[in-house]
């Protein structure tokens, strides 16, 4: 009981309730039918408990526990009774019995209640139970004590019926805190509990046996120790436990059951690796156990029953001191690889060795302490040997030793670090001084022999290692070899000094050895080497230099592949594409590491030619065209452009076509690429500026030229490509030489501007590609599309019965197309009166005519053509004007076109011709003699001979006339030639 209430006995069979105020109510109630529970504050008559460690929780109750009569602290196991008394001790209590009471009342708590009971307390209940009371019941601190009183009647709540819980809330608000701390002992307990806790109700935790080792079967002096349970401390000699790294290790609760730690053994300190060394284990323990509680169960009507905790077991001594002295035999053993495979000419020879134990033997490196309590690892010496050149990889057929006879290149020893963690495996790079001085395959074998062993190892107080111990690690072992790549040069040649674009060049490559042998492959043959060539593209012919410049533009890359010396090799072609910008290409070729087939990686030197030699430079050319148009052409006309190849011609489909351009002027009709007219269609106005109408009523239309206007031709750049009237037909090029273009027949007058344009088929894409497209409005590219220029001259002064004619003077081009032809016509206008100096056209009309050509005068080249002749009268003194036309001629299907290329101009100077009236003269008339007949006579006189009066007018002779203007022809005098008028 752990609350002090002064009890009065009973009225028989009535409830009556204690009218003042309780002091100090802890435990109320008998199972009594109809009875009641009488409290009153005078002591009891007989009391089988004393006071414990207690303290007031309300006015002046309070709450701890009692002392028994014998000497235990015990506790109230029931809320609602009164004060413990005698009853019949029961030791080793495995559970508590159910009880009830009908009424209860506690003023200083504040509490009232009717019936209340408990149920029986059994299994994990009862083990939370007697956690509690048995860890924590056996105390002198009232504090504890209150907790512990609280934590049972909580326990004991999970069977509370009735009022039982009212009356612990009570007790729980007037002690909070102590509430806390009883929970955290069921909570302990709990946890304990489901972790695997138990009681066996006699005590537990003696330790069985000592703590043993467990050593790892290939290291003895590593593993773990069986720790007993109940262990408080193990300490080690010659070792330390691995979790802490010390040579102690503390279990402050006692080591659980089954607990296992591990160790390593360390050597005593010594300046020698002794074969052997012991480690010994030294232990404590402390173990302490609870027995079950006893109680006294009373069944009085207030009768409180009340447990105390178990009997208390606790011992402490010394284990038993364990050893464990195993045989630290032990075995070095080593692997090897090489940092190269590759080891070039002149570079020297290297390789990396790894020490680890054997695992054969103990698996540890032996190792000691020093006095400075340094780690020293017992040194191991190693020897190896390098073997070659050899032209077969002895990888091929590994041996465990080398073959009678096998050239050595170098050897090498080394001997382990002792203050190197040798309990891990420990590399080295060996270094030689030796070097590569020929191509060749070479391997390692390294060994380690008990008799290069230093004394402190294998001395015989002390030998670690087994008796002639001798380890290798094999001759040609793959991971051992190297080689010293063959040296390859050459010497090469390009098939052309100069290469078009579009075409393809070679590269003639000879192949020497320059050192040592040519290695050879797992079937005995010579390995193939692959050799790529770079044709790098340049603007400038390249210099000579070991590499190509940063940034070189590459053309493409060619392979070859060689497997034997004094070999020569034609490359595959290099093409040209015809979009390369360079002017020159250069071939550089190399041995390149990355190109080689897989079983000749790294075999081969990695080895260059120069860039921008000689030999191995050509010189891009590309196709030139020049061109020379036809300088002037006529109307009607054929006009051509010629186009002259020169420089690189590929060797590929190629042709040439020609463009006409016309110049525009302004006002000038446009004209369609076919040297049409562009025309328009406009309305027909009358005089008013009325569309004229067609006899349904409609507008009617006329074509109308589109001319150019002053915008339009303003820029000239802009318009010497603006009117192609022509594009000829493709002309085939095959190589360099002179084209020219089909015939243009020229439509109109005008300047005519031509552009050539070159293509060329790239095979790569089997599409044309221009090469060449020339410049609009070049001189040598213009050609003058022309009329023919017509002169005239005709005859300056006539008489009547003269001839006279026209000669027209054509000059200029004239068209040779066979269905063109000119022709000139001439015509005659008399002025009787006055003088021309000037044109006038007015003087040329229908009638004044008086002559016109009968037949037209057909022109076929340039040169004088006459007009017909005919013989003036009296009528025409005065002056003819003549007026020539030049017609050029075509021939149609639909018959023939005539166009007016030229017509004269009336009253042009050298168009006159003056017929003047004779005045009367004296003539010698030739009679074919020496003398002549001189007839004289006074102008106007009259001459009568033979009786017959005849007036001769001796007419003044032509100009064009073949004799002297003295003379006249006999047979010249006709009728024609006598003015009637003047007889």
């Amino acid at each position: 009981m752990s609350a002090t209430t002064t009890l009065s006995p009973p009225a028989p069979r009535a409830r009556r309730r204690i009218g003042k105020k309780l002091t100090a109510v802890m435990l109320a109630g008998l199972v009594v039918t109809g009875g009641a529970v009488v409290f009153d504050t005078s002591a009891p008559a007989a009391q089988a408990v004393t006071n414990g460690a207690r303290i007031t929780a309300a006015g002046t109750t309070t709450i701890g526990n009692w002392i028994a009569q014998n000497g235990k602290r015990t506790y109230c196991v029931e809320i609602f009774k009164d004060l413990p008394t005698d009853g019949t001790a029961s030791n080793d209590v495995t559970s508590l019995p159910a009880s009830a009471v009908t009424d209860y009342w506690a003023a200083d708590l504040g509490v009232q209640v009717g019936q209340s009971g408990q149920g029986a307390l059994s299994g994990h209940d009862f083990k939370v139970f007697r956690y509690v009371i048995d860890k924590f019941g056996e105390t002198a601190d009232a504090d504890q004590a209150a907790s512990v009183q609280l934590a049972i009647w909580k326990i004991r709540g999970s069977t509370g019926t009735g009022g039982y819980h009212e009356i612990l809330n009570g007790w729980v608000k007037a002690l909070p805190s102590h509430s806390a701390t009883a929970d955290g002992y069921i909570a302990e307990a709990n946890a304990w509990l489901n972790a695997g806790g138990d009681f066996s109700g006699s005590g537990s935790g003696a330790p069985t046996g000592n703590p043993t080792f467990l050593p790892n079967v290939q290291n003895p002096y590593v593993g773990q120790i069986d720790v007993p349970e109940s262990t408080t401390e193990l300490k080690l000699t010659n070792g330390i436990f691995t979790s802490s790294g010390n040579a102690s290790i503390s279990f402050p609760g006692g080591a659980a059951a089954g607990t296992k730690v591990s160790y390593q053994g360390i050597p005593p300190t010594a300046e020698t690796w002794d074969r052997y060394y012991t480690i010994t284990l030294n232990g404590k323990y402390r173990f302490e156990s609870w027995g079950l509680p006893g109680c006294e169960f009373l069944s009085g009507y207030s009768s409180q029953s009340h447990c105390w905790p178990g009997e208390h077991v606790e011992k402490s001594g010394n284990f038993e001191a364990q050893l464990v002295d195993p045989d630290t035999l032990w075995a070095p053993e080593l692997s090897t690889e090489t940092p190269s495979k590759v080891v070039g000419e002149g570079e020297k020879f290297a390789d990396t060795v790894t020490f680890y134990p054997s695992k054969a033997g103990s698996g540890i490196w032996r190792w000691a302490q020093n006095s400075k309590g340094e780690k020293r690892y017992a040194p191991i010496k190693a020897t190896g040997t390098l073997y070659g050149p050899f032209l077969q990889d002895p990888a091929l057929n590994p041996a465990g030793a080398p073959p009678n006879g096998a050239p050595v290149a170098a050897t090498a020893e080394i001997t382990t670090d002792s203050g190197r963690d040798h309990s891990q495996p420990q590399t080295y790079e060996v270094k030689t001084d030796a070097v590569s001085e020929e191509a060749g395959f070479y391997t390692w074998v390294w060994n380690i022999d008990s008799k290069d062993q230093e004394a402190s190892v294998t001395g015989a107080a002390r030998n670690m290692l087994p008796a002639n111990y001798f380890f290798t690690d094999g001759y040609g072992q793959a991971t051992e070899g190297q080689h010293s790549p063959t040296q390859v040069r050459l010497t090469t040649e390009l098939s052309t000094d100069s290469v078009s674009i579009g075409d393809s060049f070679t590269d003639t490559l000879n192949v020497t050895l320059a050192k040592g042998g040519w290695l050879q492959g797992d079937d005995g043959k010579r390995l193939p080497f692959t050799i790529t060539g770079t044709a790098y593209l340049s603007e400038e012919k390249p210099a000579q230099t070991p590499t190509a410049p940063e940034g070189a533009e590459v053309l493409g890359t060619v392979t070859a592949t060689t497997s034997s010396p004094e070999e020569t090799i034609v490359s595959d072609p290099i093409y040209v594409p015809l979009s390369a910008k360079g002017n020159f290409v250069t071939m550089q070729w190399c041995f390149s590491p990355e190109n080689q087939p897989a079983a000749s990686a790294g075999k081969v030197e990695a080895w260059c030619d120069d860039y921008g030699v000689a030999a191995e430079t050509a010189e891009i050319v590309r196709p030139e065209v020049s061109t020379t148009a036809q300088v002037t052409g006529t109307v009607r006309g054929d006009v051509q452009d010629t186009a002259i190849v020169t420089g690189g011609m590929p060797d590929l489909p190629a042709s040439i076509d020609f463009t006409a351009y016309l110049k525009p002027e302004a006002g000038e009709p446009k004209y369609d690429e076919n040297w049409k007219a562009v025309v328009e269609q406009k309305p027909v106005l009358d005089e008013d500026g009325k569309p004229v109408l067609d006899e349904d009523g409609e507008p009617t239309f006329e074509e109308v030229p589109v001319l150019w206007t002053e915008d339009e031709v303003s820029d000239p750049d802009a318009v010497c490509e603006a009117q192609p009237v022509a594009h000829t037909d493709r002309v085939n090029v095959n190589g360099v030489g002179q084209y020219e273009s089909p015939a243009v027949r020229a439509e109109t007058e005008g300047t005519l501007y031509w552009v050539e344009e070159l293509f060329v088929v790239d095979p790569e894409t089997d599409e044309e590609v221009s090469l060449h497209r020339g410049k609009c409005g070049l001189p040598n590219e213009t050609t003058e599309i022309e009329k023919p220029v017509v002169t005239t001259k005709a005859v300056d002064e006539a008489f009547p019965g003269d001839e006279i004619w026209d000669t027209a003077i054509v000059e200029g081009p004239l068209s040779e197309r066979e269905e063109i032809s000119y022709e000139v016509t001439f015509e005659a206008f008399h002025r009787e009166k006055g003088e021309t100096t000037e044109v006038n056209e007015e003087l040329c009309t229908t009638d004044t005519k008086v002559r016109e050509t009968d037949e037209p005068t057909k022109v076929s080249e340039e040169g004088e053509y006459l007009s017909e002749k005919w013989k003036v009268n009296t009528k025409h003194v005065g002056e003819i004007l003549w007026v020539e036309t030049l017609w050029q001629v075509e021939k149609t299907d639909e018959g023939e076109n005539r166009y007016e290329l030229h017509r004269g101009k009336c009253g042009e100077k050298d168009e006159i011709t003056r017929v003047v009236k004779p005045a009367a003269t004296i003539a010698v008339i030739n009679t074919g003699t020496d003398n002549g007949l001189l007839i004289g006579g006074i102008a106007g006189g009259v001459l009568v001979l033979a009786g017959l009066a005849i007036a001769f007018i001796v007419r003044g002779r032509r100009k064009a006339a073949s004799t002297d203007n003295t003379s006249i022809d006999q047979g010249e005098l006709s009728d024609e030639g006598v003015d009637s008028e003047l007889v």
